[in-house]
């Protein structure tokens, strides 16, 4: 019984238009796969045993059509409804892969705008500061909250999840970090979707780095 997992497969019409299949070893398969497509035949992956049980090996050192052998009309008519049915769910499985990401990409996208929404005006949720912070008195607190709001320096290292929830930062020649936490509404647990306000509590808390 050959393995399930995906084989190389390379068929089509030869000049003559004599059916030609034949499926390739994994040391094979590149060299196959050029092979074929220099002489206008299909080169796909089938997992299909049954299907991979009846075709020939192909050899790479034959030249010309001789490298994928003659098969039966049956034979060759089941290959190509198993191909494009391999060939459909492999792109079924792309477009679902697709659709995750940018699924994943929309929901980060909402998480930084709200984010961005709280440190820059303030606006959907609480703004908390440290004693550290206040400390520095009124014109010290204007200045690291004014600070804050502007920050875009936004990077992979200091936002590696693009959600713009955490960076340090100096101002005055003081270092400063801020970090923004989705809660739930009670304020107890983390919140079930930081992507819906609904649901979520956020609190922006800006304190001195050393008392992180």
């Amino acid at each position: 019984m050959i393995e399930t997992m995906p084989i190389l497969v390379v068929f089509g019409l030869d000049p003559e238009g004599k059916r030609r299949a034949a499926r390739f070893a994994a040391a094979d398969a590149e060299l196959a796969a050029k092979a074929a497509a220099l002489l206008g035949y299909r080169a796909v992956r089938i997992s299909d045993a049954e299907v991979l049980e009846t075709l020939p090996e192909g050899s790479v050192f034959t030249r010309g059509d001789g490298f994928i052998a003659r098969v039966s009309r049956s034979v060759f008519d089941k290959l190509t409804a198993v191909a494009g049915k391999d060939q459909n769910e492999a792109l079924g499985s792309v477009l679902e892969t697709e659709g995750r990401m940018k699924e994943n990409s929309d929901t980060t996208a909402r998480i930084r705008a709200l984010n961005d929404q709280l440190r820059q005006s303030g606006r959907g949720g609480r703004v908390m500061m440290t004693s550290g912070i206040e400390a520095l008195g009124a014109a010290g607190v204007a200045q690291i909250m004014a600070a804050v709001a502007a920050f875009d320096a936004f990077n992979g290292d200091n936002d590696p999840h693009q959600e713009h929830d955490c960076a340090i930062l100096t101002v005055g020649g003081v270092r400063v970090l801020f970090k923004i936490d989705s809660y739930d509404r009670n304020l107890t647990y983390h919140s079930p979707d930081a992507s819906d306000p609904k649901v979520t509590e956020r609190v922006l808390t800006v304190m001195l780095a050393e008392e992180y």
